[in-house]
């Protein structure tokens, strides 16, 4: 009784907080620093690193990270609650990646940013659809490869891990002439999921059973380049709001002057 209302209660507080955060950006991009909204994005990206002290009877090796959010396991409702946060916070700064993108680029921008746009949203509906049980552990549960294929949650996760995987390269397409620090982090997100396919080769070559931590490092490598595209998109927007004060500022102290 006490779990579901706490649970009810923190949904309700998600909610405010979102409503909250929508109806003041303009107060946060003022005082939030690139370090602390990385340091938050990432931890909410990257929540698994709660698994081991959550539900340290879910072995992380064999495990896949949607284990932790199916409806068997322990305070799976606090890994769907950061999941949602995750991709609202991505959601909510569409406006300011948008502005960071090359102008007159048409079609090309509205793909580029359709790409975010997706892992965000796609981080909200995995966590409304979690699976029903975690096939590594239940030992009522059918095999990995059978829960995934049966649950709604895979068709998206699929799509969404093909956007993935294309996004990097058409955003190191797109900068690599005019923002040298997106451009690189690009290509080494890129090197990084080419480098992940061998490892799942030679995983499958002899049987480890480590697909949870080859899962969970190329999550780390997503999240790490989602959040410098965030941040560097809300530092562009302060840097502009700040230019812009400083233009309207500078007629009324000449005024003050004469």
């Amino acid at each position: 009784m006490h779990v579901h209302r706490f649970k009810h209660n923190g949904y309700l507080a998600l909610f405010q907080i979102c409503y909250a955060y929508s109806m003041n950006r303009r107060a946060i991009f003022t005082h939030i620093t690139p370090t602390t909204l990385a340091a938050v994005l990432l931890f909410l990206c990257n929540d698994w690193l709660l698994g081991p002290f959550l539900n340290p009877a879910l072995p992380t090796r064999p495990s896949v990270i949607s284990e932790l959010s199916a409806v068997t396991q322990p305070y799976h409702w606090i890994f769907q609650t950061l999941d949602i946060m995750a991709g609202s916070v991505i959601v909510l700064l569409l406006a300011c990646i948008f502005r960071l993108l090359p102008r007159k680029r048409g079609v090309w921008n509205w793909i580029l940013f359709a790409t975010v746009a997706l892992i965000g949203v796609d981080s909200i509906v995995d966590a409304s659809l979690p699976i029903s049980c975690a096939p590594s552990i239940d030992t009522h549960c059918s095999s990995i490869t059978d829960t995934l294929t049966l649950s709604p949650h895979v068709l998206e996760s699929i799509v969404v891990g093909i956007i993935a995987f294309a996004a990097p390269i058409m955003w190191w397409f797109a900068f690599r002439h005019t923002h040298n620090l997106l451009a690189q982090g690009s290509k080494l997100f890129v090197l990084l999921q080419i480098g992940l396919v061998p490892a799942i080769v030679l995983a499958r070559h002899h049987e480890a059973e480590i697909i949870g931590l080859v899962q969970r490092f190329y999550q780390f490598g997503l999240s790490a380049w989602l959040t410098l595209i965030v941040v560097t998109a809300v530092y562009a927007t302060q840097k502009h709001r700040a230019a812009k004060r400083m233009t309207v500022s500078q007629p009324s102290d000449q005024l003050e002057t004469l």
